[in-house]
């Protein structure tokens, strides 16, 4: 299945806080507590506008529920570190990976380097 990313807007920001505070994505989050919708909204909002600050959804437009999970990249200097989510129920797919390498390849131009922070918990 092909995973398509766009670039996430205002009306994204629901579906990305709804995701992060999983139980399952916060037990292997290096932040493990809720954020609240307040929270979220603001820091959503400071990331869209942040152009050092890419955040893209991931749908796969073949399934019933086509958006599948998101990605942020944050760029320090000529790096990017990521964060990417994967929605509960769609985990197992291999999704993660790809749209990881998908957005790396969004994004050459703009970093040379991309780093993520992976507990090893996190088997996936």
């Amino acid at each position: 299945m092909t995973i398509i990313l766009r670039p996430a807007t205002s009306d994204d920001a629901l579906g990305i806080l709804e995701r992060r505070n999983e139980l399952s994505t916060r037990a292997m989050a290096i932040q493990t507590s809720p954020i609240t919708h307040d929270e979220h909204l603001a820091w959503f909002q400071k990331r869209l506008s942040d152009p050092n600050s890419r955040i893209f959804i991931a749908e796969v437009p073949e399934i019933r529920v086509p958006e599948v999970g998101h990605i942020w990249l944050q760029r320090v200097g000529n790096s990017a570190g990521i964060s990417v989510m994967v929605t509960e129920w769609e985990r197992g797919h291999g999704y993660g990976y790809e749209i990881v390498l998908n957005a790396i390849e969004l994004c050459a131009d703009w970093v040379d380097r991309f780093i993520a922070k992976i507990r090893i918990e996190n088997r996936v």
